[in-house]
């Protein structure tokens, strides 16, 4: 609390200085007092999670009913913040529904963070998928899946790009299971390379904010695979057009999509076209677009 009341006192002082329009907010601990700042701005709250991601990643990661509790407790305050701001911008329409009705909504999806001059050809029968290794991107169920596929086929991969806590949980996996083509490897800053040497992308996550590395996939010609957790997926993917959307945690489903793509190469190549031609619509152009719009509306 000590450290929460020199933050809003510091930004108050900041606020005082430049004397913004408009303020915008992360949701992080400022939320917490940042609509008692009288200065005469404009709120806006930027959420770039789904609208459960706090409760659930200390759900899904601690087993200590007191952690639940507190988590519980501030979830509620977050969302009684929350409609006090003057407009919270969330990343998919899936999201905004979670929210109280209270408050005025817009979305705006994440831009992409490059731009690939070359696309994958869609020939190297490797499957890839990237991202940290936490237990929320699922990729303990991507493995599982992957021990249904490869025996089938014994000349495609499977490679995972990430660094975090899960990965002697993966290794554990891969080893006890016996399974083949299959690696884990460190993260990439240049991960796009690996994606145009790749087939197609799977996304196993349990839950998402958005799932960037779709539209990044796609930027790259590859058809994503993807769980339809919440939040994003859904309304990025184009099911059967550019790529396969499967039940929330089905590892078989997943499995056969993913068998249905690696047996199909002019599916694949389809669905390729089509994936280029939907990242096209979160270049960095047009959602700053919608970012300028959503500021001048609001101080007219």
């Amino acid at each position: 609390k000590s450290k929460l009341k020199l933050y809003k006192a510091k930004l108050w002082s900041v606020i005082q200085e430049i004397k913004p329009d408009i303020v915008t907010s992360l949701l992080s601990h400022e939320i917490d007092f940042l609509s008692d700042l009288n200065d005469g701005s404009i709120k806006i709250g930027e959420n770039h999670f789904n609208r459960n991601f706090r409760y659930s990643f200390v759900k899904n990661n601690s087993k200590n009913i007191l952690r639940h509790t507190i988590a519980k407790y501030r979830d509620f305050e977050l969302g009684h913040n929350v409609k006090k701001l003057d407009v919270l911008v969330t990343l998919t329409q899936e999201d905004a529904s979670l929210w109280s009705d209270g408050v005025k909504k817009h979305i705006i999806p994440n831009p992409l963070s490059f731009v690939k001059e070359y696309k994958s050809e869609g020939n190297t029968k490797r499957v890839v998928a990237a991202g940290r290794l936490t237990k929320e991107k699922g990729f303990d169920l991507l493995l599982h899946a992957w021990e249904l596929i490869f025996p089938l086929f014994p000349d495609w991969s499977l490679a995972i790009y990430g660094e975090g806590e899960e990965y002697s949980n993966l290794q554990s996996i891969i080893e006890g299971k016996k399974l083949k083509n299959v690696q884990i490897n460190p993260f990439d800053e240049n991960i796009s390379e690996q994606f145009v040497n790749s087939d197609f992308y799977v996304l196993s996550s349990r839950f998402e904010g958005f799932g960037l590395v779709i539209i990044e996939a796609m930027e790259c010609g590859l058809p994503v695979v993807s769980f339809d957790c919440k939040s994003g997926p859904k309304e990025i993917i184009s099911d059967g057009e550019d790529g396969i959307l499967v039940n929330n945690g089905d590892i078989s489903a997943l499995a056969d999509a993913m068998t249905h793509l690696m047996k199909n190469s002019h599916i694949r190549s389809s669905m390729s076209k089509s994936a280029i031609e939907k990242a096209a619509k979160f270049n960095l152009d047009n959602i700053m677009g919608k970012w300028i719009s959503l500021y001048k509306s609001t101080i007219q």
